[in-house]
Parts: structure tokens; sequence; C-alpha cells
């Protein structure tokens, strides 16, 4: 395919016969592997509980700052926007992005707690072509608000409506990376244990870029954590608006 791929990917898709599938599954029962021996090995240093538990995953409100005027996306439910967000251990705060669900003031408290428990499943994936899902705030003007990974290179959608419109070109060279990046990344999400994750929206909007130069931008899939985050918020407003849910809403 002519694309550089330090991982290997590129030899294992040639012994595949190019055949994508074959590559997933595989990478998928390698990260399967990893994953179990990572949990066995975090069992023994930490105990039962173990790490990665999902503990920490709401974020202090007071540590933020979120910048309405800095809309990076919107979506039919919630917007994302720009902001700044300080952890535990820094002097700074670093660039985030922040989802905002539209209504979340109005989520009760059961709900809240459900959405948080789906926020921490999102948070046990650390891997390069998943953007990072940092946690859950509370926010006193937005209601439950998730804190993202900053992603400059913008979303997959707008760098090929680019190229479409006689913008960047993109080669490829260039787009079978991104590709190979996008499955990689599906395989770490259904080979999560003990629980695997079904995205249920992948599409090019929710791809995003790591760069603003194209040639050094990997390919990150995102709203894997929001997406059952918005399950359980749909299935509440439905419920409000209409008093019952659908099958294609269930």
């Amino acid at each position: 395919m002519g694309f550089t791929d330090r991982s290997g990917n590129k030899k294992l898709l040639e012994q595949s016969g190019n055949d994508v599938a074959k590559v997933v599954d595989r990478l998928s029962q390698e990260a399967s592997t990893a994953q179990r021996r990572e949990k066995e090995s975090g069992r023994r240093s930490t105990g039962e509980s173990g790490g990665g538990s999902g503990r920490g995953s709401c974020l202090e409100d007071g540590r933020c700052y979120v910048d309405t005027s800095d809309n990076l996306g919107s979506g039919s439910f919630a917007d994302v926007v720009g902001g700044t967000y300080r952890f535990q251990g820094q002097d700074v705060a670093m660039p985030v992005a922040f989802k905002i669900f539209r209504g979340g003031r109005n989520l009760t408290s059961p709900v809240r707690e459900k959405i948080k428990e789906e926020v921490e499943l999102g948070m046990k994936l650390h891997h390069p072509n998943l953007v990072r899902l940092f946690g859950m705030l509370n926010h006193h003007q937005h209601g439950p608000v998730l804190v993202l990974e900053l992603c400059p290179g913008g979303s997959l959608r707008q760098a090929l409506d680019r190229a479409h419109s006689g913008g960047i070109p993109l080669s490829w060279n260039m787009r079978a990376k991104w590709l190979m990046e996008i499955a990689i990344g599906m395989a770490q999400m259904h080979a999560l244990l003990p629980t695997r994750i079904i995205h249920r929206d992948l599409k090019a909007a929710n791809v995003l870029l790591s760069a603003t130069d194209l040639d050094k931008a990997v390919a990150k899939v995102g709203d894997f954590g929001v997406a059952m985050a918005m399950e359980t918020i749909i299935y509440t407003i439905c419920r409000r608006w209409y008093g019952y849910v659908g099958l294609d809403a269930s």
C-alpha cells in the first residue's frame, strides 16, 4: 500500500492477503490478550480492586475553564467546546475539549450516576488511535460534562470536505494510513475486558486528527464513551417527551 507503518501492521496486512477484516480480528485477539495480562498484573500489584477501576472519573468543577465561544463541533444532542482543565499534580491547566449535553442540567441523579458508570468504562481505554476520555464533571451551569483529549486537526469529515472543495489534498497513502489507524482503534474497543465497547456511531465526523499538519496527524476514533452516555440521555429525553421509547430508540 506504500505508506509508512512503524508498528508492522502493513506487513500484517500483506500476510493476510489485504483482508482488513482478518487484520482487525487478529489485532482484536492480541489486544484482548494484552489487556488480560495487564489486568492480572494490576491485581497482583494492587489487590483485587486493581488499578484503572474507574475511581476518580468525577473531576472537579473548580479546576476547569469552559470556553463556550470556542465551538469545536455540534451534534443532535450535544456541543463540543474548547477550554482548559488543571489535573491533579499540574501547576498549569492543559487544553482539553468539553462535551456539553443539551438539557444536561435537568438530568436526575440516577441518570447522572448511570452516565458516570458508562464514562468509567470508556476511561479504561488508553490507545494512540482512540481519543482519550479523561472523565466527567458536574458543571454548575451545564450539568454532566465530559472532558476529552483535544485534537487540533479537527475531524476527518472536515479534512475530506476541504480536500473535496479544492483545499489541502489528501494522498491515497495518507487515507490508507488513517483507515488502518481507525481499524486498530476499533479493535482495541472490541477487545476491552471484561466488557467490550460497541461504538454504534462510527463515521468520519467522529474520527479526529491529532495535528494540523496532516502529514503527521494520527487518526483517533472518538465519541466511543460518549455514545454510551448518549444512549442513557436520549432514552431519558424520549421518556420525558413522549412517555415511551420506540424500538429504534431502545
